[in-house]
């Protein structure tokens, strides 16, 4: 031999046994397909992170852009303005109407009675008139009607005064309920 002599102990040749086992290298088959699927997702992740971000820094720049575009002095305006027309609203809603008062007043009138002046007090919610009448019967049924206003809470008479010719000069006081009888609101 050549100077080597090993010993063997088993033949050199090997047989192969026929037998095939169905599915010895399935498991091996289905790790690779999993490794395999597991890189490309990653692959893909990544690339759909990549392309997020692009996204995010465009709209970033975007809002930048129209953030440099604001005029804040012309928004400071328009909540000036917003503020202004409120409060008008609101003056509006608690204006004072006398024309509405006025009218009531001069609907319930009887037809023999010349109003000479008319004060308001809006504070004290109170509406003095001095006025002349034809006869004492007309100043009672005139006294009657301003009392039968829902409107008219109390009707104080004052000073009445004879003149020669017939004519009765008198003044009254009457107190009024202000939301119903001098704003222009629905209380009916």
């Amino acid at each position: 031999m050549n100077g080597k002599e090993d010993i063997q102990l088993l033949p050199g040749t090997k047989k192969r046994l026929g037998i095939k086992v169905t599915g010895e290298n399935r498991f091996l088959y289905i790790g690779s397909a999993i490794f395999g699927a597991s890189i490309v997702a990653t692959f893909w992740f990544n690339f759909d992170i990549k392309s997020l971000e692009s996204q995010m820094n465009s709209i970033d720049e975007q809002l930048f852009i129209l953030e440099q575009k604001r005029d804040k002095r012309a928004e400071e305006n328009v909540q000036t303005s917003r503020q202004q027309i409120a409060s008008t609203i609101q003056l509006i809603d608690d204006h004072i109407y006398l024309t509405k008062a006025f009218s009531k007043i001069e609907s319930v009138t009887q037809e023999n009675i010349q109003v000479e002046s008319i004060t308001y007090d809006l504070i004290g919610n109170k509406i003095a008139i001095t006025a002349k009448a034809t006869s004492y019967t007309v100043i009672a049924r005139q006294l009657a009607a301003l009392l039968s206003d829902d409107n008219i809470l109390d009707v104080s008479l004052g000073k009445m005064t004879p003149s020669l010719d017939g004519i009765i000069e008198f003044s009254m006081e009457l107190s009024y309920n202000s939301s119903k009888l001098l704003k222009n609101k629905k209380t009916e």
